[in-house]
This record gives structure tokens, sequence and C-alpha cells, in this order.
């Protein structure tokens, strides 16, 4: 029965988005559809709480994994950066010019690269 109802809120966030609407929908249908009725009549703000909640934990851990992205995008930039530095082939505007990037930017990884040295 949890999977049907699985189901129907599926159904009801690819319509709604996951909002209140997709989880009061899903418990009204399902209580017409006699999934989990009883269940649903006797807790239905509990329910609505619940399933909430979850959307709250899956946002957050969306937020989370697109900034480790970031994070891990910036440092492969840098990576790349100080490897076009190194070779001394290329001047801070082209470097900037090729990876998209400031020439602020190339001078702030070069100025920390002397700095190491």
């Amino acid at each position: 029965m949890y999977s049907l109802l699985t189901k129907v809120y599926n159904e009801q966030v690819r319509l709604y988005g996951r909002t209140t609407e997709a989880v009061s929908e899903t418990i009204r249908i399902c209580m017409d559809r006699d999934i989990l009725k009883e269940y649903l009549a006797s807790r239905k703000k509990e329910v609505i709480t619940m399933m909430m909640n979850l959307y709250d934990q899956d946002r957050i851990l969306e937020i989370h994994i697109a900034s480790e992205k970031k994070i891990a995008a910036k440092k492969t930039e840098d990576a790349a950066i100080q490897r076009m530095l190194k070779k001394g082939k290329f001047s801070i505007q082209e470097i900037a010019e090729c990876l998209a990037v400031s020439t602020d930017r190339v001078r702030e990884i070069e100025a920390g690269m002397l700095q190491e040295a």
C-alpha cells in the first residue's frame, strides 16, 4: 500500500512540484482510492509534516551536492590555471580567455604560486 501512496505522490510532485498542495492532493487521492485510508484520515497533519520534512531533507541534499560540484569545478579550474602558468607559454590574458575566467583570478592564483615557491 505504501508503494501506491509513493506512486501517487510522485505523480502529484510532477504536477505541483514538492509543495504542500502535492502532499494534500496525494492524501486526498489515496483516501478516495482507499489506499491507507484509515491511517491517512487519522494522521493527516502528521503525514503532511513528515512528507514536507522529507522534501526539506532532499532539498538540503541537492544544495549540498550542487555546492560540492561547484567546489570541485573551482579546484579543477585552479589546477588548470596553475598548469598553464607553470608552462610559461601563455599570458595571463590568454589563460583567462581560454578558461573563461577573469584576469584577476589568474593573477590571484599566480600570486599564490609565487608565495608557495
